[in-house]
């Protein structure tokens, strides 16, 4: 089977390139492969090549007065049951066009935001148009994104697996349920691989790692009240532990990268026990580093899901419904485990919200190692339901 996998970011941001090495993973390496990315050479340098042939986006313009625009339009005059706007879309998009394919929306936030939505319409109306069969996979929805037009887009896929119940409970309350079917991101089945980088502090359990967003300044509630929050966090875990504290940024792009406040952090901070993972580890390298920590703080979703599906108590940084969603569905209740860079009032609600968190590592770290593996097995969910529809 060919599977063509639309909207990555590229590998530079790891929960998308762990998205693909576990989709890739979970369906089986006898498939076909093709993966539309915003960024390829980010694929190169972490091999994800090596798992599916790389498409870059381009957008094919077509112009109305060139040769193939007149003999478009004369197309749509005989054929009017395909638009002009259908013929531009298979035209923009003809080098994601597959025989005998599926393809499959992997970006699992896109419907999160605003500004992705018409580039993913486009596509649809390709993908359609060419009888293509198309999935919407381990996604979340923002119901404040949900106007008309991108509703009418959801009920254009033939499978929704939606990673978390939140985002299910929305979509049910748009009259969105036969093609949804609720599972676990495919990224809790990623495995680790060991790497060779601070071993022995690596495995003296007395780690606290952190992934810290640059990207939360867009949600803040006043300026720089992320950084403040971990700052004073941090200085505090100095000043009252002996925990060494791992920075792990876990995004790693040009004007989103988590690379920049961990250096701010440490570079502040300056302390023995304060390390940067600034190598250029890819996600299961990183996973591997995260399963080493005692606990984790995390502002990245697939750094909290590599941390979850190791056993590692979490406490989200977070903002979304996803965040939100995913807590929920392994905790029964996310308020106490998620501290929402909206809701932040002062340079301390992130410090006291830990003091809270960390009298219940032990009964988080019981929970998670009881339900886990029967959580990481729901992920096989998604599989079945693509399977019954090809």
């Amino acid at each position: 089977m060919k599977y063509i996998m639309f909207e990555h970011a590229g590998s530079g941001n790891h929960g998308c390139e762990a998205i693909v090495r576990s989709t890739v993973a979970m369906l089986g390496d006898e498939n076909k492969y093709f993966l539309q990315t915003l960024i390829p050479d980010e694929d190169i340098k972490f091999g994800v090549n090596k798992l599916a042939d790389l498409i870059e986006s381009k957008d094919t313009i077509v112009p109305s007065n060139s040769m193939r625009g007149i003999y478009m339009r004369l197309k749509t005059r005989i054929n009017p049951s395909i638009s002009f706007d259908t013929r531009e879309s298979i035209y923009r998009h003809k080098n994601l066009i597959k025989k005998n394919a599926v393809a499959m929306s992997i970006g699992g936030d896109n419907y999160c935001y605003t500004g992705i939505v018409h580039s993913i319409r486009d596509k649809l109306n390709a993908f359609s148009a060419s009888n293509i069969p198309t999935v919407l996979w381990g996604c979340s929805v923002d119901e404040e994104h949900l106007n008309n037009e991108v509703v009418r887009d959801l009920n254009k896929y033939k499978l929704i697996t939606v990673r978390e119940s939140i985002s299910s409970g929305i979509l049910q309350n748009i009259g969105i349920t036969d093609s949804v079917v609720q599972c676990s991101d495919p990224a809790f089945t990623l495995p680790i691989r060991l790497v060779s980088w601070n071993e022995p502090i690596l495995t003296n359990n007395n780690i606290i790692g952190i992934n810290v967003s640059d990207f939360m300044k867009y949600y803040n509630a006043y300026p720089n009240a992320t950084y403040r929050n971990f700052n004073n966090l941090i200085e505090y875990l100095l000043n009252n532990t002996d925990y060494y504290i791992v920075l792990i940024p876990h995004v790693r792009q040009k004007g989103n990268d988590d690379l920049v406040p961990s250096l701010e952090l440490a570079n502040e901070l300056k302390n023995e026990r304060i390390l940067v993972a600034d190598e250029d580890f890819n996600c299961m390298e990183l996973k591997y580093i995260i399963s080493k920590c005692k606990m984790f703080i995390g502002c990245r979703t697939h750094s909290t899901i590599a941390a979850y599906s190791t056993c590692v108590p979490t406490l989200v940084v977070g903002y979304s419904t996803k965040a939100k969603g995913i807590a929920k569905d392994i905790f029964g209740d996310y308020n106490d485990l998620l501290v929402d860079v909206r809701d932040f009032k002062t340079d301390n609600d992130l410090l006291n919200k830990f003091l809270c968190f960390n009298e219940r590592t032990d009964e988080l770290k019981d929970q998670l190692e009881r339900i886990m593996p029967e959580y990481i097995k729901r992920a096989y969910l998604a599989k079945e339901a693509l399977l019954k529809i090809i």
